[in-house]
């Protein structure tokens, strides 16, 4: 799989790309590492035991998702910077319907890179996939990511009252749903 383009100061790379590449690991590993305040509440994986073992895991295991890693052209060695990550899992196949996640790392955020970065990966799934349509679950008090989803076309569809285990326990999310025609207006030149 080839990386998809985001804008000139970043792209993703399909986790398949980065297997076997140690540097890469351990770039994710500080991505998460730097960001474990921030991460935490959201997403259960994120935690104090999370380590470059973990990381390099996240790399080589076989998974039923297509991941991509957020990475910054500019780097200051061979490897570049992990931004952060987005996923893509399947949820109907006879429907082609796609769940969309992601996590942008604490320092990165505020530039607009999980709004190009969600819009890139929407735009791989609709075109590259054939999805008909995307689902994003998101937590009712994680205002950050419901702005992403917002900024890229997804609209709100409901709530669903317990719908997500958290650090925190269970609490209810937001379902948005994204159409590829609702993307277009996103997928644009790159803002900020």
């Amino acid at each position: 799989m080839e990386p998809v383009a985001v804008d000139g100061a970043c792209y993703l790379l399909p986790v398949e790309a980065g297997r076997h590449a140690p540097a890469l690991a351990a770039r994710l590993f500080d991505a998460v590492h730097q960001s474990q305040a921030h991460l935490a509440p959201w997403l259960p994986w994120c935690t104090s035991a999370y380590d470059l073992a973990a990381a390099q895991a996240y790399l080589e295991e076989p998974s039923p998702e297509r991941r991509f890693l957020l990475l910054s052209r500019e780097a200051e060695d061979a490897a570049p910077w992990v931004l952060g990550a987005f996923g893509l899992l399947l949820e109907d196949g006879h429907d082609r319907a796609w769940k969309l996640g992601y996590w942008i790392r604490e320092d990165a955020t505020g530039r607009g890179l999980g709004r190009r970065g969600a819009a890139a990966a929407a735009h791989y799934a609709f075109t590259v996939l054939g999805a008909l349509r995307l689902t994003l679950l998101i937590a009712v008090h994680n205002r950050a990511s419901q702005r992403v989803a917002e900024a890229i076309g997804a609209e709100r569809e409901g709530c669903l009252h317990q719908r997500l285990r958290l650090p925190s326990g269970q609490t209810d999310a937001y379902v948005y749903g994204l159409l590829p025609e609702a993307l277009a207006p996103a997928w644009g030149p790159p803002g900020p």
